[in-house]
């Protein structure tokens, strides 16, 4: 490990607001394999965060970077990878997995992705909320001629965040849809909130789709477009981006999909 004499600090801001700073660090680390052996990996670069804070929600032990900077875990493994998890606020839940290396394949329907910076880009057609296709121009979901906007796939923002343009027609949408299945009890984080509990106050609600480019779809049931906030409370899991006309994709909405970040992103 680097040494007190040599520090080296770092600080980074995620998409989603989150942010971590501390010292890179050295080590040896360990890893398991897919056939239950374990391979070690000298000299890995990683930071030791003395802060880390945001909007990670749950127990936070700091943030596995995935994106495409040199410095990232899976960069300095050769950058192939893929990953899948079920319920995010399952501790115990055992078949969560990320893989790097040549067991990251494509097996089902992909979509074009573009590496720009650390950022894996995709692009959005539209959404529906069940068969209704929502009003809004794919022009909202484009990146600008100066560079802002687009669409990234995000592994380290837990909900998913819209432009006001989008953002604005669904939640209108879930909000006609609740009148007769909830209470609506106001916005936490501009996220609208609702009293009640989500599997046994949503059974039949309607699954929201995201289309992506070559009409690939990230299907969400109510366990990842609402996320609890107490005992007796949910919230939608999409909120309004605080960066200009971009949108994320957030960990919630990517449960139970294998999520290879390629030259095609597979889904």
């Amino acid at each position: 490990m680097i040494g007190p004499a040599s520090r080296c600090e770092f600080e980074l801001r995620y998409g989603d607001g989150t942010t971590v700073s501390g010292y890179l660090s050295t080590e040896k680390i360990t890893f398991e394999t897919s056939d239950e052996g374990i391979t070690s990996v000298p000299n890995l670069v990683f930071g030791y965060a003395t802060n880390v804070g945001g909007n990670l929600g749950g127990q936070t032990s700091g943030v596995l970077g995935l994106g495409a900077k040199m410095t990232s875990l899976v960069n300095q493994q050769g950058s192939k990878f893929s990953y899948c998890f079920g319920s995010i606020w399952d501790l115990q839940y055992s078949h969560n997995q990320l893989i790097i290396g040549d067991g990251a394949v494509i097996e089902g329907p992909s979509t074009p992705i573009t590496i720009v910076g650390s950022y894996y880009y995709v692009t959005l057609d539209s959404i529906r909320v069940g068969e209704k296709k929502l009003d809004i121009s794919p022009q909202v979901f484009k990146v600008t001629k100066e560079g802002t906007g687009g669409i990234v796939i995000d592994s380290g923002a837990t909900l998913t965040s819209l432009p006001k343009a989008a953002f604005d027609p669904l939640k209108d949408e879930v909000l006609s849809l609740m009148d007769d299945l909830v209470q609506y009890v106001g916005t936490l984080s501009s996220c609208p909130c609702f009293w009640g509990v989500i599997d046994r106050d949503l059974v039949g609600f309607p699954v929201v789709t995201f289309t992506f480019a070559n009409g690939v779809g990230l299907a969400l049931d109510v366990k990842s477009f609402f996320t609890p906030a107490g005992p007796h409370k949910f919230c939608m899991a999409v909120a309004l981006s605080t960066v200009a006309n971009l949108t994320l994709i957030g960990v919630l909405a990517q449960q139970s999909y294998n999520i290879v970040p390629m030259t095609l992103l597979g889904i």
